[in-house]
């Protein structure tokens, strides 16, 4: 019987694009984001929320633009950062 699979939340939808663009694999994200695999997943499949330390560690991790970035915060309850403060963020 085939394994059935949660479908990615749209936060997970935004980071798994941003991912595939980078060509980078789901191990290396979640060794460059210091996230064990399994928290990575939850926050994907939207049944755990990522702390937006979290969610910096994975922009980070991912090289991401303030614009991938801003559409990455943008999935979420958190206020959405200017590109300006996204830049200084992501430098960090």
């Amino acid at each position: 019987m085939p394994r059935k699979t949660n479908p990615l939340s749209p936060i997970g939808t935004q980071i798994n694009t941003v991912r595939m663009q980078k060509n980078m694999s789901l191990g290396q994200l979640t060794k460059d984001a210091r996230l064990d695999y399994s928290q990575l997943y939850r926050i994907m499949h939207g049944s755990s929320h990522p702390s937006y330390e979290s969610l910096l560690r994975i922009c980070r991790a991912l090289q991401c633009t303030p614009e991938e970035a801003g559409e990455i915060f943008g999935q979420t309850n958190y206020r959405t950062p200017d590109p300006g403060e996204l830049e200084e963020e992501l430098a960090a």
